[in-house]
């Protein structure tokens, strides 16, 4: 029995791994996979391995390659087939490296992505350390310093030489010689700002393009505060940054779609009462992984209804740091300036119900995640303990909003959904708006509500027409 290629147009082939069983010696290597999982990937690829005869110490990267052309014609996109074969190339190495009786094979894990950056390490010695004595620079702290440059945090400095090597890629993949850039003055003389602009033009299409206007941005700050390129000179590249700053401010309108929903009182119910709802579920007699997972999901949006904070302080929030509890119903995050991105010091109080969620969740359920390690005060902590990702927390509250209440809401336009609801009850109050999600100006928070509360507008203008409709109805009888 034989697969069609992925190319195949016609009708997809059956599925022989479904026809024949794992042979011995797959059988006896998932038998001692615990991790449901981890489990499952195997499985598949055991599955399809032992339909073709291939043997656990057979395995290859070309047989991996198969089995994700396989995984195309027995009817998955391409990219969950890729994905797959990722999944099941980390599970293989990481039993490999734990699991005595695994084959002591690695398998690689192939890297798809276009236009991938020229790497750090990879950059002239002199131009790298030049560059991170750029990220790194501060000033402004003596009596006659005029220079005002604070420190940047290290998620900002990372994200700085990233796309200095961006801008490093552009130089070369436009004809430019890597060993011509000695340091970072080089980067930002006018004939080579001239290229790389004009390269991150053509690339969007002569439009405006935030990720490009971040890069033409750094571009100039690094030629006028680092290389001191004279201000005639700087003209024409400051002209051409502005051509790529996008001109909409406020909420996208991808955003904007996502909360209009919530212009219903209905759909408002839902989400507000979804983490209680999910938690209510849950038999705290009898807990499980899973639904410790579910739990901490429920917690982490009941927090973010309490306390819209950035992404990056949720994953991070730390029992020992971060959580203020003054009693059995006072409990406050606080989060100091210098974690918060606008350095202003956040302190939200939690209100009853999110406090009963947390403490059943510390109860019952991280407990189970935690598996007896050394406990580092991390308050959302994966399957092994640690702390979990900024990454992968925030795809697991995307997919948990998704599969419970059937929203797409990522964290992010959760905080704006907190300030939508707020607004709706209270019109026009932007100010307590703006200090819940910290914004340091008010006019960046009016601009992100402007269009959907003109939208609430229409509605009570409409209720208002209903009234006097009524009244005229009502006197002409």
């Amino acid at each position: 029995m034989t697969y069609l290629p992925a190319n195949h147009n016609g009708p997809i082939a059956s599925d022989p791994a479904a026809d024949l069983p794992l042979s011995a010696a797959w059988a006896l290597l998932i038998a001692a996979i615990r991790d449901r999982y981890d489990r499952s990937f195997i499985n598949q690829f055991g599955l399809y391995c032992s339909s073709h005869r291939i043997e656990p110490w057979q395995v290859t990267n070309e047989v991996l390659a198969d089995f994700e052309r396989y995984s195309v014609a027995m009817g998955k996109t391409a990219s969950r087939a890729k994905q797959l074969r990722r999944d099941v190339s980390k599970t293989w190495n990481r039993l490999s490296a734990t699991q005595q009786a695994w084959p002591d094979l690695k398998l690689g894990l192939v890297d798809s992505r276009q236009n991938q950056s020229i790497a750090a390490e990879a950059l002239p010695l002199s131009f790298l350390a030049d560059a991170k004595a750029f990220i790194h620079r501060t000033g402004g702290n003596g009596l006659f310093e005029t220079r005002k440059t604070k420190s940047l945090r290290p998620a900002t400095q990372k994200d700085r030489l990233h796309k200095i090597c961006q801008l490093v890629t552009v130089f070369v993949s436009t004809g430019g010689q890597l060993s011509a850039l000695k340091n970072l003055k080089d980067l930002v003389q006018p004939d080579v700002m001239e290229r790389i602009l004009g390269a991150l033009w053509k690339d969007g299409s002569g439009k405006e393009n935030g990720h490009n206007y971040n890069r033409a941005r750094l571009l100039r700050l690094i030629a006028e505060h680092w290389a001191y390129v004279s201000p005639e000179a700087l003209e024409p590249f400051k002209t051409a940054e502005g051509r790529f700053r996008p001109k909409k401010k406020g909420m996208t309108d991808g955003n904007q779609k996502k909360l209009r929903p919530f212009l219903d009182d209905a759909h408002c119910k839902t989400i507000v009462n979804l983490a209680s709802r999910v938690m209510a579920m849950l038999d705290p007699t009898n807990p499980s992984i899973l639904d410790a997972v579910l739990a901490q999901s429920a917690v982490a949006v009941s927090i973010l209804q309490n306390a819209p904070m950035r992404m990056l302080n949720l994953a991070s929030l730390n029992l020992d740091h971060h959580i203020h509890r003054v009693s059995a119903s006072v409990c406050h995050i606080v989060l100091p300036g210098d974690e918060v991105k606008n350095d202003q010091d956040l302190d939200f109080p939690l209100g009853k119900t999110t406090i009963g969620l947390l403490d059943v969740y510390l109860k019952v359920y991280r407990p189970l995640l935690l598996k007896g390690k050394r406990d580092q005060g991390s308050l959302f902590i994966s399957w092994n303990g640690v702390q979990k990702t900024e990454a992968a927390l925030s795809a697991q509250i995307t997919k948990f909003i998704k599969v419970q209440a059937g929203y797409h809401l990522n964290p992010h336009a959760f905080r704006h959904l907190v300030g939508l609801i707020f607004l709706r009850a209270f019109p026009g109050e932007y100010e307590p708006v703006r200090q819940l999600l910290g914004h340091m100006d008010i006019r960046t928070t009016i601009n992100f509500y402007v269009g959907l509360e003109t939208q609430d507008s229409f509605k009570r203008l409409d209720k208002i027409m209903d009234r006097h409709r009524g009244e005229e109805q009502h006197a002409s009888l």
